[in-house]
């Protein structure tokens, strides 16, 4: 036979010699710096890549034969999800393996494969001639997977918020990104982490790759299984003298402006630096880039087959994260629990812990304040929560400004029988009311939450029904401990065939009592008025009704909490109308009717206004 061959034989030709040919055998990091390019719709610096010298230790070990389980305890802004690419890439090139990796819900990893997997394929040739077709979603609906598949195995991506995700799967590598927002357990069926690396339990050779940053110290998996393994710290030389040392961010020293009697008037971030243990020469963040070339990982602890890495931001090459930008942060975050939370998590990597389990507001009084207006000028947007029991519905409307800062408006109790229209028809009612802003303009209420749970289910469900045009939504508390404030869709498995909303109240309350213990007035701050009877002591031992149990769950230990449970409410109901509270601050409150603009009076001739 004669002839050339076709288009299609030729393509066929490429793919078996791609599949058959040698390939160098090379180590995790000798691989990346050899063939790996990054990808611009997820990188600021595409191209062909080359590990940091902090990062060539860890890549080697998550793709070693010798490591069955690796950790990575991390702030933002250290290439992790960059590093997992990276991983998955070389196992379907040098050690053809199924993958399964799993991000915290399906959204999530939706968002993952379109943003990082997809454009990671088609960006390293060495890869894509291996990959059959595009990524795509499992033929079954409760199937929520992505799949895709090459000579020797299958990577297939989920979210870990359902077990069912993890089921009928037998894989040699097992990768956990950001561990800590994954709900504890899925589907009542046992710890969500376990189960997914249950999967890798058929291969001598298996690989579990877990990381993210620490969020609640006493519940985070992170630290878990940072201190599970061998404790690995990054040790820098000094520049001047080479003395290898660790340091945190206790070790940043930098200049403060001071009063006659020792007082700080300013801070001067830019002149922050390190002092070294030996020499007692600076160290400033310019250094830092040579320092990591010279650094080495050092393990605290014996390895018993648990590889675990920790460093936190004053590691991260992004112009925007230098040391100056870090001691910043931390200034602004003095005095709030939020902030300084984030700052914990996201730059520290250290996992938060609360300086409470209860609160009391015992001085309330000296909390109440005179508003100038029934609305104060600060505030943004109105929201109401509503709690349903037996025989009447409590509502209170918050107004919400900047960052979150609150302002109680007022608290209504109506009496009656929830399980029949009339209270809900003097509810509907209050909830048209219109409340005069300082500006003058009017404003009503944006969203409302709707507590349906355990009291007069139907007429709850019934009143939401009707109103949801209105942004009036149905919640029910979600029974996961770490179920996010308000869920990214609603279920309608309901009777009503309603959208309900699964209200992490417990992430709620979280918030709520750091809102509660900030005590300068700004970011997360709660004010209530002084000119209402609604904010009494009863209110106020409502609201701190509960405290923290030791599984980290709120419980009350008072009989009445109807205060925080409708604060709950109108907080889960500002989320779920995707208020963007910023945008608001910039183009003004909204309102329904606007204020009326002050008269101008135009003068005889331009004189007149001299």
């Amino acid at each position: 036979m004669g002839g050339s061959l076709s288009e299609q034989q030729k393509s066929i030709v490429v793919h078996l010699t791609n599949i058959l040919k040698p390939r160098p055998k090379l180590s995790g990091s000798e691989w990346v710096n050899k063939y790996f390019y990054l990808s611009p719709e997820s990188s600021a610096a595409p191209g062909k890549v080359t590990l940091y010298p902090y990062q060539e230790e860890l890549m080697d070990v998550m793709c070693d034969y010798e490591t069955q389980f690796v950790i990575f305890k991390k702030p933002t802004r250290v290439g992790f999800t960059k590093l997992l690419n990276m991983t998955q890439a070389y196992f379907i090139h040098q050690r053809p393996s199924s993958i399964l990796h799993a991000q915290p819900n399906n959204e999530e990893m939706r968002g993952y494969a379109t943003d990082e997997f997809e454009p990671m394929v088609r960006d390293n040739k060495i890869i894509s001639d291996l990959i059959d077709g595009k990524v795509v979603r499992g033929k079954n609906k409760t199937d929520r997977t992505l799949k895709k598949s090459y000579p020797g195995g299958i990577w297939e991506g989920v979210g870990a918020e359902s077990s069912r995700n993890f089921n009928r799967r037998t894989v040699r590598v097992f990768m956990a990104d950001e561990i800590d927002t994954w709900v504890l357990e899925a589907d009542k069926a046992g710890d969500t982490l376990t189960t997914g690396m249950r999967r890798t339990s058929d291969f001598w050779d298996r690989k579990n790759i877990m990381g993210g940053k620490p969020i609640i110290k006493e519940t985070s998996k992170v630290l878990e299984w940072f201190d599970k393994g061998d404790q690995r710290h990054r040790y820098l030389p000094c520049p001047h003298c080479g003395h290898k040392q660790i340091w945190g961010f206790d070790d940043f020293i930098w200049d403060k402006e001071l009063a006659e009697d020792g007082s700080v008037i300013r801070h001067l971030p830019d002149t922050v630096y390190l002092k070294c243990a030996e020499c007692k020469e600076k160290i400033y963040d310019h250094h830092k880039r040579e320092m990591d070339k010279g650094g080495e990982w050092v393990a605290h602890e014996e390895f018993t087959g648990i590889a675990s890495f920790y460093i936190w931001a004053m590691f991260s090459y992004s112009p925007n994260v230098t040391w100056p930008d870090i001691v910043r942060e931390f200034l602004s975050a003095i005095g709030n629990p939020l902030k300084l939370k984030a700052f914990h998590n996201e730059v520290l990597a250290q996992g938060w812990e609360d300086e409470f389990d209860s609160l009391e507001i015992t001085d309330y009084k000296d909390r109440l304040e005179e508003y100038e207006a029934e609305v104060p000028e600060e505030v943004l947007i109105l929201t109401a929560g509503v709690d349903t029991q037996d025989n009447r519905l409590e509502v209170e409307v918050v107004g919400w400004g900047r960052y979150e800062e609150s302002w109680s408006i007022t608290y209504r109790t109506f009496y009656g029988d929830t399980a029949k229209p009339f209270v809900w028809q003097e509810l509907d009612l209050f909830l048209a009311s219109k409340f005069i802003h300082a500006s003058g303009g009017s404003m009503t209420i944006s969203a409302t939450g709707v507590d349906t749970q355990g009291h007069s289910t139907k007429m709850a469900y019934e009143y939401c029904k009707a109103n949801k045009f209105k942004n009036v939504f149905a919640l029910k508390g979600a029974n996961q401990i770490d179920a996010p404030i308000v869920p990214l869709a609603a279920t309608y498995t309901n009777k009503a065939k309603i959208p309900l909303y699964m209200a992490g109240v417990n992430a709620a309350k979280d918030v709520i009592f750091s809102y509660l213990a900030t005590t300068e007035r700004g970011a997360g701050y709660c004010h209530w008025p002084s000119n209402t009877p609604y904010y009494n002591a009863e209110y106020f031992k409502q609201l701190t009704a509960e405290k923290r149990a030791e599984d980290g769950r709120w419980v009350k230990f008072r009989a009445r909490n109807e205060a925080l449970d409708v604060r709950v409410y109108s907080l889960a109901a500002l989320l779920l109308a995707k208020v963007d509270l910023e945008l608001l601050f910039f183009r003004g409150p909204a309102f329904w009717v606007p204020p009326v603009p002050k008269e101008v009076v135009a003068p005889s001739s331009y004189l007149d206004e001299y």
